[in-house]
């Protein structure tokens, strides 16, 4: 993984710039976190100490499905679990059936394996930036994680393993407000593969031909500046979740944070 500390927030645009430039043609997703000290890690590694597999998290999540859908309306579509080692899910991809609950999932908390990225590298500056610093730990830096598929267009199989899927999905607005994408790690092959951490692809694969990861530190005593340009461009906590309590949110942040003295 490579790492940098930029000088300022003005770094950051031309930082971004660089990369797209050494980059061309390529998908490049990006994720903000409020504390540098943090690795990438999902939802589903802060709730679980044990690991799961494609099969065994369905079942899990399955459980709930008909409640959900009770409360809310929604329907999805669930391959049965006697047929999923015929499918396998070896990407978890939009086309298998599944997908849309697990973003639905995702978007609403419950603990999952999913890792969400964003095509904008400026909402993932605004995820970074906009939470409460912690005063404990006092961290210097927030971090925006750049990540690029297939920087030579090669992707060779290994010990651990990234998939990458898209947004076509039938989700939530907040998904597409957020130019959202999302990435799962397994390590293993077929009915064994086990869901691992995904920095574990970056130890595992050092030379850099595939996954590459970037790990940008911008200055938290810039945070005030960041979240004023991201709100002159419309990026703020109503506009990436557009319901009544990012609203409140939103003015909170302009009167607390980006216009106070």
């Amino acid at each position: 993984m490579e790492g940098c500390n930029l000088g300022s927030w003005s770094d950051f645009r031309e930082k971004i710039a660089n990369i797209r430039e050494k980059y061309p043609e390529r998908q490049i997703l990006f994720r903000g976190q409020s504390d540098s000290s943090w690795e990438l890690e999902t939802t589903l590694e802060r709730a679980a100490n044990y690991s799961f597999s494609d099969e065994s998290y369905l079942h899990l999540a399955g459980r709930y499905r008909e409640e959900i859908e009770s409360l809310t309306g929604k329907h999805w579509e669930l391959t049965p679990l006697q047929d999923t080692k015929a499918e396998r899910l070896p990407l978890l991809d939009v086309t298998v059936p599944g997908y849309p609950y697990l973003v639905y999932l995702r978007h609403h908390d419950f603990p999952s394996p999913l890792l969400d990225w964003t095509e904008s590298p400026y909402i993932a500056a605004y995820f970074a930036y906009c939470g409460e610093p912690n005063k404990k730990s006092s961290p210097e830096f927030v971090s925006v994680f750049v990540y690029v598929e297939k920087p030579c267009n090669i992707k060779v199989s290994g010990p651990c393993n990234i998939s990458v899927h898209g947004p076509a999905v039938v989700a939530d607005a907040r998904h597409f407000a957020q130019k959202a994408w999302y990435t799962v790690a397994r390590k293993g092959m077929g009915t064994s593969a086990q869901f691992c951490p995904h920095e574990d692809v970056f130890r595992n694969k050092p030379n850099g031909d595939q996954d590459v990861l970037i790990k940008l530190n911008l200055p938290l005593g810039d945070r005030k500046r960041a979240l004023r340009e991201l709100e002159e461009c419309n990026i703020n906590h109503f506009t990436l979740f557009q319901s009544e309590d990012s609203l409140i949110r939103t003015m909170s942040m302009r009167e607390f944070v980006i216009d106070s003295h």
